[in-house]
């Protein structure tokens, strides 16, 4: 944890047995008081919090506000909803690296009872993406979203963003030589099962471009990061 991330940009702010941070601040930096550590609200401003108070079951935090760090790049990722696990790990990873807007959505070859994971309706996932950007050492997170249909994701895409989607089988070209022609990037990636061929009309139809990442057949989470990666660099984000 690079820095702890707090909903809003107050003056003072407890933190209690029931955050998990709590055991991190007392067992793991082992914060006495008077000692500081960097903190953030959301989408707003960084600062430094200094223990005030500290207890077994709360620590007591006084905070000063600074500059909000840079916005995230301009990229909207959309992806195939994958199992639960798989997206813990992308809403975590894809938003260290920094995008914009992280968009699941119901493609051809989906589980559709990944849709009912508790991840969604608990709000579980707002804990992964608050991992994410406190490793970033940033406090911007992105718009996340579960799309009932992949019509319905690609819509919500930037209209005057370079459009790829990322394909094995019928790729027309490698994402690594595709040229940047506008200052923001929409990137699909299929489910953990791939495009299936109404998919892939629906991709073409709403402008997409089908761009590979090599021969080798990746894991979901391993060419999110890959092509994510490869689009940040683009964008001189990296």
């Amino acid at each position: 944890m690079n820095l702890l991330l707090l909903p809003e940009a107050k003056p003072h702010h407890t933190l209690s047995a029931n955050d998990p941070r709590l055991e991190h601040i007392r067992g793991v930096l082992r914060l006495q008081v008077g000692d500081q550590l960097d903190v953030g609200a959301v989408n707003g401003p960084r600062g430094k919090g200094t223990v005030r108070a500290i207890a077994d079951d709360a620590v007591e935090l006084e905070l000063a506000w600074g500059p909000v760090p840079p916005p995230p790049p301009p990229v909207d990722l959309i992806l195939g909803l994958p199992r639960p696990n798989t997206a813990k790990k992308i809403l975590q990873e894809a938003t260290t690296l920094g995008v914009r807007r992280l968009i699941f959505a119901q493609s051809g070859k989906c589980d559709p009872a990944y849709a009912r994971s508790s991840l969604w309706s608990s709000g579980e996932w707002q804990g992964h993406v608050r991992l994410g950007a406190e490793q970033a050492f940033t406090t911007h997170v992105p718009e996340v979203e579960v799309c009932p249909s992949l019509g319905d994701a690609l819509a919500k895409a930037d209209r005057s963003a370079m459009r790829w989607a990322l394909d094995v089988y019928e790729a027309e070209g490698s994402l690594s030589a595709a040229m940047l022609e506008a200052p923001a990037v929409a990137l699909v990636l299929g489910p953990e099962r791939g495009w299936n061929g109404p998919d892939r009309r629906e991709l073409r139809a709403a402008g997409f471009t089908l761009l590979g990442l090599g021969e080798r057949v990746l894991r979901q989470e391993t060419a999110t990061l890959v092509g994510l990666s490869l689009v940040l660099a683009k964008l001189g984000a990296l």
